[in-house]
């Protein structure tokens, strides 16, 4: 490989890298943005229930949750995609540089997918998407209960 193949190699990984970043980074800032905006309106919703005020109103704020927990989700699944979009080449970048080493151990996303962590006893491993879905789905159902109550 001469030096002009490596530098478009190099910029290659450099953009995916750029692209995983931003992508993730902002993935997690639009779950952080997510958990705020669900602690205003679960704000809300009591004091709306203290006050009194009717039920018909308190019980907005629980259709209030369940809606915004879906339309985060969605946010979650397209950052989830943009995210992917870069694992999957910089996945194939690693397996060529493990091929030019001689080492496998350079495989880190394949690896990361394969760790079982601190505790092996625990057969599978979350990725952040499974995790988050597990709380969009609680928060969701918590929103329906408020919804339920009278």
């Amino acid at each position: 490989m001469d030096a002009k193949d490596y530098a478009v190699e190099a910029a290659a990984r450099d953009y995916a890298w750029k692209w995983f970043q931003y992508h993730a980074s902002q993935r997690q800032t639009v779950f952080q943005f997510f958990l705020a905006v669900i602690g205003a309106v679960l704000a809300a919703y009591l004091a709306v229930l203290h006050s009194g005020a009717n039920a018909g109103f308190a019980r907005f704020f629980g259709l209030l949750i369940m809606v915004l927990g879906f339309l985060f989700w969605r946010l979650d699944c397209r950052g989830g995609r943009l995210v992917k979009i870069a694992e999957q080449y910089l996945k194939v970048d690693e397996a060529n540089l493990a091929s030019l080493l001689g080492r496998s151990e350079i495989k880190l996303i394949e690896g990361a997918g394969q760790d079982k962590g601190a505790y092996p006893c625990l057969e599978c491993v979350h990725s952040f998407r499974q995790i988050y879905m597990y709380i969009f789905i609680l928060i969701g159902l918590m929103g329906f209960v408020i919804v339920l109550l009278p």
